[in-house]
């Protein structure tokens, strides 16, 4: 199943990400994010393709949340992980600072980061939004 960023960004807005809304969402609607954005993190590898292999994979989520990004009007979205998923992103973060990381929501490769420093249990995916784009 493919997913579009018009669909991915209109599960944010229904999920109440709108910078003026406070809280941010509901459970339920976070819920759904969750279950329509299955969040995978793998190794980029040297040759630039992705391994097939996933350091987090949707049961180390323990949250996703969306917001704004930045001064832009590009969203993002907040993950939260469990503790194994923590342990799993620090352990791997620190013996690859430098490298790179793809973050895919289902299928859809939806970010591509340099890791400049280890972390663990918290990152954000910048969402861009591509006028006129899907």
């Amino acid at each position: 199943m493919k997913f579009s960023h018009f669909t991915f960004l209109l599960l944010l807005l229904l999920a109440g990400c709108a910078a003026t809304d406070a809280p941010t969402a509901s459970s339920a609607s976070l819920g759904e994010l969750k279950k329509a954005c299955p969040v995978t993190v793998r190794e980029v590898l040297e040759n630039g393709s992705v391994s097939r292999n996933a350091i987090i994979r949707p049961e180390h989520v323990l949250s996703i949340e969306p917001g704004p990004y930045g001064d832009a009007e590009d969203m993002s979205l907040q993950v939260t992980l469990d503790a194994v998923g923590s342990q799993r992103m620090h352990t791997y973060t620190s013996d690859n600072v430098g490298g790179q990381l793809a973050t895919f929501c289902g299928d859809t490769e939806v970010s591509r980061a340099t890791i400049r420093e280890p972390f663990s249990n918290r990152f954000i995916i910048q969402m861009p939004i591509v006028p006129g784009g899907t």
